[in-house]
């Protein structure tokens, strides 16, 4: 699946980036030995630093001080994006290639490998899709769901906002409680459908057990030219 400028990037190797990733790292080690309470995660394409256990107003400070520095020294020279998340106190280092919007397509073409959508007249519109997200860094991911839905023409494709903000997403919940409570409403729904079907099938199954029975008490009888085969009595 193509979509935009969202494609596998093969330039994007162990090598290109760990340059970058030694660069942020000192800098991110400087700001660690000046806050008490952050501290460094690695990941394989990313590195972030997390400032949620130092104190709140200092940390703020630091966090502000460190993203216009990486900023300065990599951001331009090596392809890559600073995020700051003031949800949960963190700063991230990774490349512009990586983001939510790509790796959602990632998730969906290989969800659409298993899914033989072309033989619903090509429209796709049996397809459920929803996208949930709370922060900057899921745009992305709205955005690339709201163009995926609409190449397979699925009429539920759904994107939405946590909290009340500017956004790509469609629609809006307030808070995580509102999630939940969506997520209860369909598995419950859906739970209710397949005890339907369960019920269904046990309506119908006694009555093929029955003629099957029948059938088998049925005797094998030979017939000849001058003798009728046995009646069954009904």
């Amino acid at each position: 699946m193509k979509i935009g400028e969202w494609q596998k990037n093969e330039s994007l190797n162990e090598v290109s980036i760990s340059k970058w990733k030694q660069i942020a790292y000192d800098v991110m080690k400087i700001y660690c030995e000046k806050c008490d309470g952050s501290y460094i995660q690695k990941k394989s394409t990313a590195l972030v630093w997390h400032y949620e256990n130092a104190d709140p107003h200092y940390g703020d400070m630091q966090a502000t001080e460190a993203e216009r520095y990486l900023r300065r020294i990599i951001e331009k020279h090596h392809n890559l994006v600073v995020q700051r998340y003031d949800h949960c106190r963190a700063l991230e280092v990774l490349p512009k290639e990586i983001h939510k919007g790509s790796a959602s397509l990632k998730v969906i073409d290989e969800m659409m490998k298993k899914i033989d959508y072309n033989q619903d007249d090509n429209t796709g519109n049996n397809i459920f899709i929803m996208a949930v997200g709370n922060d900057r860094s899921d745009e992305k991911m709205f955005e690339a769901v709201e163009l995926v839905s609409k190449e397979i023409n699925t009429e539920y494709g759904f994107t939405v906002r946590i909290g009340m903000a500017p956004t790509q997403a469609r629609f809006y919940l307030t808070d995580q409680n509102q999630m939940l409570w969506l997520l209860n409403t369909m598995t419950s729904i859906q739970t209710q459908q397949q005890q339907q079907q369960q019920n269904n099938n046990s309506y119908f199954q006694p009555l093929v057990a029955k003629e099957e029975a029948t059938q088998v008490q049925i005797p094998m009888a030979t017939t000849s030219s001058n003798q009728m085969p046995p009646r069954i009595k009904s």
